[in-house]
């Protein structure tokens, strides 16, 4: 019996972790072939929303007894990675299965992903189509950033792109309704093999928040193994759940960070300041023409 292990970083969003815990359980068949885990990891919450999701996790023991669930509690906040990759080291399942807490299932998607996986061993990574609150898919699927697909697959150049029926516009895959290989998928939801994800170091925990998703990614493209988008299933994503109780200039400056060290990691130091120099002034002319 093969089994998977889910987990969730929580800060600040218990109401949104259950939904998706709820959510799981509501469309999965949790007597079949696959085994599943729950690790929440609570990155230094506040007292009364960690409180209520233990309530929580005690009720669902109670309740469902197929279900391993447990919730450990950091003393800081210690980021997306460093969190996803402590709740890896507890996990003994098969498969690893990287669920944001304001992921809705909307179906049952894990088996289907797991069977693409198992069918094709040079796939490292995997995941579903994503739907926003409307329904409307989000552009999951991407080529790795560089200067050129950065200025090009803007909101500036999307409409001319979907206008041209391009396929690809600039990192944004916009044909979504086939399965494709891109460079990295969005890390809302992503599904890998536990031994695979610990050989290769898991996420860079330098990395606090955003890009950790595509430099994950890229090492296990750089290893040798394939990023599926699958989208004959999918979830939905609320979309910054945990972010939105954050203050705009920590959103910016925690992006801001990342965006140097993946660039510095991946392409060095002159192609760094370049980059930066040059999204800038694409940013301040974007502003121009769509605002002045």
């Amino acid at each position: 019996m093969s089994s998977v292990g889910i987990i969730i970083v929580n800060w600040n969003s218990s109401a949104l972790t259950r939904q998706a815990i709820d959510s799981f359980i509501r469309t999965h068949d949790i007597v079949d072939d696959l085994k599943y885990e729950i690790i929440i990891i609570d990155n230094a919450s506040s007292i009364e929303d960690y409180n209520k999701l233990q309530v929580y996790v005690e009720d669902i023991r109670k309740k469902i007894k197929n279900i391993d669930i447990k919730i450990i509690r950091n003393s800081e906040n210690l980021g997306f990675g460093k969190a996803c990759n402590m709740g890896a080291c507890l996990s003994k399942a098969k498969y690893l299965c990287f669920v944001n807490p304001d992921i809705i299932f909307i179906e049952e998607v894990i088996p289907e992903l797991i069977k693409i996986l198992e069918n094709d061993k040079s796939i490292g990574i995997i995941g579903p189509r994503i739907l926003n609150i409307n329904k409307q898919e989000e552009f999951s699927p991407a080529k790795k950033p560089n200067l050129f697909n950065y200025i090009i697959g803007g909101k500036l150049f999307l409409p001319l792109c979907k206008l041209l029926n391009f396929d690809i516009c600039g990192r944004i895959y916009l044909n979504l309704n086939k399965i494709l290989y891109p460079d990295w998928i969005l890390g809302a939801f992503l599904l890998t093999e536990n031994k695979r994800f610990k050989k290769l170091g898991g996420f860079d925990e330098a990395i606090f928040m955003y890009y950790d998703e595509i430099d994950l990614c890229l090492r296990y493209k750089k290893a040798g193994y394939k990023i599926c988008y699958y989208p004959k299933v999918s979830v939905m994503h609320i979309g910054g759940g945990a972010t939105r109780k954050l203050p705009a200039r920590l959103i910016l400056k925690r992006h801001i960070d990342s965006e140097i060290y993946f660039f510095q990691k991946w392409y060095g130091i002159k192609y760094t300041l370049i980059h930066l120099l040059i999204n800038t002034i694409a940013s301040f002319l974007k502003f121009i023409i769509l605002y002045i």
